[in-house]
């Protein structure tokens, strides 16, 4: 379970590294310091259509 850094909702982003199961309901995005102060922003897949949409970053 990983807290969306918009809403600050919990999904679930299975991490392959630990062997975590599941069907992916989230994203991580790179690159996003100077909006959210850190390079890997996890987002639910409702907040990464918002973002993108709101900014006009393909998908």
């Amino acid at each position: 379970m990983v807290m969306c850094a918009d809403c600050r909702g919990w999904f679930h982003y299975p991490d392959a590294r630990l062997g975590n199961d599941g069907p992916r309901c989230g994203v991580h995005i790179h690159g996003l310091r100077e909006f959210f102060g850190r390079d890997v922003v996890p987002l639910c897949l409702r907040c990464d259509m918002a973002f993108r949409l709101a900014h006009e970053v393909p998908s």
